[in-house]
């Protein structure tokens, strides 16, 4: 049997942390939400969906521009902002582009940070059950967030010697 017990959040699920916060968490949005923005392009097989989104992007997604003037340390301070006040009782998903309510069910039950894969919609982030664990993630990004307000120095967060 598998341990659902990984007190972690795995690459992939900071990897849409950072989507998500790109998408609503800064304004004007960084990034579009594909699926929702371009459904036409996601009505074929995944397979085909992969090859056009990796060889050649297609018009719409190529010709996207972002409002955005924020500058890479804009975006990581307000990374870390938007995730210290964030409701972690709804469910992200990059798929629509926002939060949506939990879904009831198994997998859906038991972790404190809820995020939907984009590709099957199910939960990426079964592994943070710990209560504990949870608050350790929150207060991660509480105290980035508060040590980048305070100084905006990306050595200081890391440590960097």
């Amino acid at each position: 049997m598998k341990d659902q017990s990984f007190p972690f959040l795995t690459g992939f699920a900071l990897v849409l942390l950072i989507i998500h916060y790109l998408q609503v968490g800064c304004s004007p949005a960084v990034l579009p939400a594909l699926q929702k923005d371009f459904p036409e392009l996601f009505r074929s097989p995944n397979s085909t969906v992969v090859t056009e989104l990796t060889d050649d992007l297609p018009p719409q997604v190529k010709s996207y521009k972002s409002n955005n003037t924020q500058s890479l340390g804009e975006l990581l301070i307000g990374f870390f902002k938007y995730y210290t006040t964030f409701s972690w009782d709804r469910t992200i998903s990059v798929r629509v582009g926002g939060t949506q309510p939990t879904p009831h069910g198994r997998i859906w039950s038991g972790p404190y940070i809820r995020l939907a894969d984009p590709t099957d919609e199910g939960n990426v982030t079964r592994g943070v059950y710990n209560l504990h664990e949870f608050t350790r993630i929150k207060n991660a990004f509480k105290s980035a967030s508060d040590q980048l307000s305070q100084t905006a120095s990306l050595h200081d967060i890391l440590k960097l010697n």
